[in-house]
């Protein structure tokens, strides 16, 4: 008998064998993903909010409406204020990093756990090793606890990379059409290098995002903002050096966390917004959300399997808010804008619709952590704040 045959059968046991695996993998997903966590809130929680990974703008869905997948910033926002006023929660417990979320859905999390805090329950921040993002949500709460044999890298960088001399290499000529010099979002492609006028925009949008970092811990840290500043000059933190600058309070590890908030039940937030959120009855008012969440495409694509930072649908979001203005129960709309722009006429089909429905009702634009080109475009139609609005029966309830 040959080598080869000799071997055949271990190839075919080996390859079941990982079927299985993979087999059990996939049904024990889908159990989980159907049943949830089984936790009873009954007797003392602690609820323990993940912020590692990205935060998204919706989550992804695979049962009904069960969320699965990355956590979203609703999901997080909504958890850390309806605890703050129920007393089964007796503290919160922020395990923190790498956190892979823009800037504006940091400042909402810090946001949530300030409006926590005031309930005067405990908000502890766990880390291991942090980015400048980490500390700066981590910074808003009551205490920070850093893994001793972690650190920090602190600073704040852009990047870009050019192909225009790829493309000459190979022959391929790369042509886009832009307004002014300011509109660089093809110029990775028509470019070699950085123009002055994209390094000014880049400097001008880091700049702003230093000092509003810088002031967020300093006040949450209790310190000065030139020494915030000294301690991201410097770089490369060791933990010891991040807690001789006071940028966090205990080195430790979960030991110490649970010293700090007791020994609750840890609840996760999908859990606990599972066993606590309200019911919304039909008929009651409403305010209608309504999300522009990723690229801005024609037509009308199915949202993605994993959720958000995929593509809006021009045709999509635009029956969205014909629904919503032909709803009765629905007082106000509110329209979540994540997303860089994209294809013109989609942009231009929403803002049409924004107009119209902010004709009849107050449109209340929220942006995430980009709203630009389209995205910026379409919010230009929402109702001004200056604008009067007509009598109506306040609303009760989100949907």
């Amino acid at each position: 008998m040959s080598e080869r045959a000799r071997r055949r059968p271990w190839i075919w046991l080996i390859f079941i064998f990982g079927v299985m695996i993979m087999a059990f993998w996939v049904t024990t997903s889908f159990v989980d993903a159907l049943l949830g966590e089984s936790v009873s809130l009954a007797g003392e929680n602690v609820l323990t909010v993940s912020l590692s990974g990205p935060v998204v703008e919706q989550p992804g869905r695979v049962f009904g409406d069960d969320p699965v997948g990355a956590l979203s910033l609703r999901e997080i926002d909504s958890a850390l204020r309806r605890a703050a006023d129920d007393s089964r929660i007796s503290g919160v417990v922020l395990r923190i990093g790498p956190l892979l979320s823009g800037f504006g859905k940091a400042q909402e999390i810090r946001s949530a756990v300030h409006a926590f805090r005031e309930s005067g329950k405990p908000v502890v921040a766990r880390l291991e090793i942090g980015s400048l993002l980490d500390l700066y949500v981590a910074s808003a709460a009551d205490t920070i606890v850093q893994i001793p044999s972690g650190n920090y890298l602190l600073g704040l960088s852009s990047r870009r990379q050019y192909y225009r001399e790829l493309f000459d290499t190979v022959g391929v000529e790369f042509e886009a059409f832009h307004t002014g010099p300011y509109k660089t979002a093809m110029s990775a492609y028509t470019a070699s290098e950085m123009s002055e006028e994209e390094r000014e925009a880049i400097e001008v949008l880091l700049d702003d995002l230093y000092e509003q970092l810088v002031s967020g811990i300093a006040e949450d840290r209790g310190l000065e903002p030139d020494a915030v500043r000294h301690a991201i000059d410097l770089g490369l933190l060791s933990a010891a050096e991040a807690a001789e600058l006071e940028l966090v309070d205990v080195l430790g590890f979960d030991d110490a966390v649970d010293d700090l908030v007791g020994a609750g039940q840890r609840v996760s937030v999908r859990t606990y917004n599972a066993a606590s959120s309200s019911t919304w009855a039909l008929g009651r008012p409403a305010i209608a959300l309504v999300h522009v969440d990723g690229m801005i495409v024609p037509g009308n694509p199915a949202p993605g399997f994993l959720g958000s930072g995929t593509l809006a649908g021009g045709d999509r979001i635009a029956a969205a808010l014909r629904a919503a203005r032909s709803n009765s129960n629905v007082r106000a709309v509110v329209v979540r804008v994540d997303s860089p722009g994209g294809a013109v006429t989609g942009s231009d089909v929403i803002w049409r619709e924004v107009e119209r429905t902010a004709a009849e009702l107050p449109v209340i634009i929220s942006m995430s952590d980009v709203a630009a080109s389209g995205g910026y475009w379409i919010a230009m139609a929402g109702t001004p704040e200056s604008s009067p609005c007509r009598e109506r029966t306040p609303a009760r309830s989100v949907s």
